[in-house]
């Protein structure tokens, strides 16, 4: 199969971390590349190509050309891609998303710089990189308590996690537009701002008098849970990595 060159301008690398496969499709440790899906969709990405031991597609986000690139080494290996891609554009600034059980479900964090905070994707990026300063958008995906921290992010959220999963990955995107436009102070300002967990529904009041409210007033809004994977989240035919958890 032939894939569409990249732009010969592309302006902002942006990378989702998580596993191939639709085993781990849903599973918490592919927000990063849930959030990719969501920004190909809103911004039509199109050229989709295999390269670099990743999928990318390339699209315009606040008049610049983003490359929005899935690993698909496997999490323990994301390193060997990411570097691969910096080496082709060495002077274009990027950004890594990734799921992070430090935050509880609902909050986004954006850093300039730091630890790996025990991430197996952004240690091997530290790694291959030979440095930790670089921009990151951090996804909460909530704590894992007692349980063993690869089977909670090897695992799908429950349900009741994922109104503020996606309202999370809405203000990603968000935070990711502003990074691309140039102002890390104003993602970080919009991300640290709101706290995403939905509140618990109350019982709408219905008001004395003639008008009352209708069912569709009652459900209205309503938000419905992850679709799955999209085409760019098709793993490349030659990665035979075994999956990594934390």
């Amino acid at each position: 199969m032939f894939f569409k060159r990249q732009p010969k301008g592309v302006d902002y690398l942006l990378f989702g971390l998580g596993n191939p496969g639709p085993r781990y499709a849903g599973t918490r440790h592919n927000v990063g590349w849930w959030l990719l899906d969501l920004l190909a969709e809103e911004h039509k990405a199109s050229g989709r190509q295999s390269r670099h031991r990743s999928i990318a597609e390339f699209c315009e986000i606040c008049g610049r050309q983003v490359a929005l690139i899935k690993p698909t080494t496997f999490m323990n290996l994301s390193g060997e891609s990411v570097r691969a891609w910096t080496r082709e554009y060495p002077d274009t600034p990027f950004c890594v998303a990734y799921d992070d059980t430090a935050l509880d479900v609902g909050k986004v964090r954006i850093r300039e710089k730091g630890s790996a905070g025990g991430h197996n994707g952004m240690k091997s990026i530290i790694q291959c990189l030979g440095s930790d300063e670089f921009v990151r958008i951090r996804i909460g995906v909530g704590d894992s308590g007692d349980e063993d921290i690869s089977d909670y992010v090897l695992a799908d959220p429950p349900e009741a996690d994922m109104p503020g999963l996606h309202n999370a990955l809405r203000l990603a995107a968000r935070c990711a537009g502003e990074l691309v436009d140039g102002s890390i102070g104003r993602a970080q300002h919009l991300a640290s701002g709101q706290d995403l967990q939905p509140k618990r529904e109350r019982k709408p009041r219905v008001p004395k008098g003639p008008t009352r409210l209708t069912m569709a007033d009652l459900i209205a809004g309503k938000l419905g849970g992850h679709t799955g994977q999209s085409e760019l989240g098709r793993p490349a035919e030659d990665d035979a990595d075994k999956p990594a958890g934390d």
